[in-house]
């Protein structure tokens, strides 16, 4: 062998010694290429799924690690004590599925809801994760330890609700200055007490919130604030796997919550849309006593991953902030009790079962707004009529009180700003398929909620 050679392979097994081993799953990195993607109407949420995703976590693994950061960074919409709907496309299996995990209600009644959410999480991850539990918990403990900047999502959401939150001094202390301000963004939050609550749903496991002492605190802090929730009524609670209301769109079938989970609305208004009849659908679907809700305590994100899964995910603290209490010992903010019919909740995905892949997923909050701009959207992008940055942008009209009121965007007094009335719209589309042409797939997060999209698209 040449002196040459002889170098250059030298040269070669140094260079790949310092490359150092491939990551392993589990370990930032794992994947390349082709991540997925997500997008989360708060940015923290979005960037902890996407490192799940390069981690080689599923759709599900980076729905449960977005939903824990969005407990932390995002308590407008989603906290440890909130509910909510899923939609699952799975590729292996190529079936969907809806998760329902809406909040309780106490047997007793009153007005704090029983958490759903963290039950939810742990049925989604037992049966669609692949990542370990603790994984996924420890970035949110993380940020509710040492403290995280306030995005401009959280930021909007709580100067809308200012009055509310000053009514009570816990929820003041965290989200209000102490001249009765609202927090601004890039201002620092840190929540130890929330903190210590997510490090024994990590260590101890969900049993811990639904029967075990974590769950004897929330009972017994909730009565103070007026709730009447037992110990058993943690216990009782289960979350859902429900069959899917299936629509066909083309080629592909659209899924969405069946009407036991909330779904019944956003049927009737897909049908609608298909019809070409936005505005009179809003009307007719949603009846004379409707009408828009610019804080309706929702958060909602849309992940996907390489192997053509996706999951599309809404949750609801029936208001915003819930009830407006926070628990003292365990940080946890309280959801409220819905009111009857309420909620109606608007996750879906798209999947086109002859090649086993997902083609697209959508989740609207913002209540009876966010269902019409969700079914909106919907069938803009999957007729083709507007391509999905379009779909997205466009001013939007809500029609509500059977005809009588009308919200748009242009007579809003926005001055050409998206309205957060309006609906916020998480959304992916891959015309071609997640696995047949990644590069084409498109995510995309509504201005009027100062979200994020995140993911690796070659």
């Amino acid at each position: 062998m040449s002196r040459q050679c002889l170098l250059g392979l030298l040269a070669g097994i140094v260079l790949a010694g310092c490359g150092g081993p491939k990551p392993q799953v589990g370990e930032l990195g794992a994947v390349s290429g082709f991540i997925g993607g997500v997008a989360a109407e708060e940015p923290n949420a979005a960037l902890v799924a996407r490192d799940v995703l390069s981690s080689g976590g599923t759709a599900a693994d980076a729905a449960v690690a977005a939903f824990f950061t969005m407990a932390v960074t995002y308590p407008a919409g989603a906290s440890l004590g909130s509910g909510g709907v899923c939609v699952y496309y799975d590729a292996t299996t190529n079936t969907a599925e809806t998760l329902s995990f809406l909040p309780g209600r106490a047997a007793a009644g009153g007005r704090i809801a029983v958490p759903g959410s963290v039950r939810g999480m742990a049925l989604l991850h037992s049966r669609y994760g692949r990542l370990r539990w603790t994984q996924l918990i420890s970035p949110a403990e993380t940020l509710a330890r040492f403290g995280f900047p306030v995005s401009r999502a959280l930021a909007v959401r709580v100067a809308a609700a200012q009055n509310r939150l000053a009514a009570d001094p816990r929820m003041a202390s965290l989200l209000l200055t102490a001249d009765g301000e609202p927090v601004i963004e890039g201002a620092t939050l840190v929540q130890v007490q929330l903190a210590a609550a997510l490090s024994r749903l990590r260590g101890r496991g969900v049993g811990d919130l639904y029967g075990g002492e974590l769950g004897r605190w929330l009972v017994d802090e909730a009565k103070t604030e007026g709730g009447r929730i037992e110990l058993d009524d943690l216990r009782r609670y289960r979350p859902l796997w429900l069959e899917p209301e299936n629509r066909e769109v083309g080629n592909e079938l659209l899924h969405h919550p069946p009407a036991a989970a909330g779904g019944e609305l956003i049927y009737a208004l897909t049908g609608a849309m298909a019809r070409q009849e936005p505005a009179a659908a809003t009307a007719s679907v949603f009846g004379p006593s409707v009408r828009p809700r610019p804080e309706a305590g929702e958060a909602a994100f849309v992940a996907a991953d390489p192997s053509g899964s996706a999951v599309s995910c809404v949750f609801t603290m029936n208001g915003a902030f819930g009830a407006g209490r926070a628990a003292p010992t365990s940080g946890i903010l309280l959801a409220a009790s819905a009111a009857p019919g309420d909620p109606q909740l608007a996750p879906m995905v798209a999947a086109n079962h002859n090649t086993a892949q997902a083609f697209f997923a959508i989740a609207g909050s913002g209540g009876p707004a966010g269902l019409a701009a969700a079914a909106q959207v919907t069938m803009d992008t999957l007729t083709g009529r507007l391509g999905l940055e379009d779909a997205i942008n466009r001013p939007r009209t809500f029609v509500f009180s059977g005809g009588q009121g009308r919200l748009s965007e242009s007579a809003a007094g926005t001055g050409g700003t998206p309205s957060l009335t309006l609906g916020r719209i998480q959304v992916f589309n891959c015309p071609d398929g997640l696995k047949r042409s990644p590069g084409l797939c498109g995510f995309a997060t509504d201005p009027r909620g100062h979200g994020l999209t995140a993911g690796e698209v070659f």
